[in-house]
């Protein structure tokens, strides 16, 4: 099974099992991200945003898809802020999956140095009630 078809049932799955909501299939083009050299990364930030597949949908879970070995790069943390006291830290290595409500803020750390390459999607579906 290819790596977007893995993210698409990961995505269904977690949201079957944990999150519940009412989600449409993929809100925005699939993100190939690559981190290239030292002080690559991406600041603070929310997924929120409205998707550009579905009229009046929003993103509502996020995904994250590690496509390069851990010896590939160094650096390059994946944080993800639970609640202001609570931040959590991720070292990916491939093949690695991180699924997350898209309303919570998260950022990947600068690389010290190397390549890091993800796959980013986003699941939506209509407004929050």
């Amino acid at each position: 099974m290819g790596g977007l078809q893995e993210c698409y049932h990961i995505s269904y799955y977690s949201n079957f099992n944990f999150f519940h909501y009412d989600l449409h299939q993929w809100a925005d083009r699939i993100q190939y991200t690559v981190y290239e050299g030292k002080g690559s990364h991406y600041d603070w930030h929310y997924d929120t945003a409205l998707s550009s597949f579905y009229e009046n949908s929003i993103r509502k879970l996020s995904i994250t898809m590690m496509l390069s070995e851990k010896d590939e790069y160094e650096g390059g943390e994946f944080q993800l802020m639970l609640s202001p006291k609570d931040m959590k830290t991720f070292e990916l290595n491939l093949g690695d999956v991180i699924i997350f409500p898209s309303e919570l803020m998260h950022r990947v750390r600068p690389l010290k140095s190397g390549t890091r390459t993800t796959l980013v999607g986003w699941f939506g579906g209509p407004p929050l009630r």
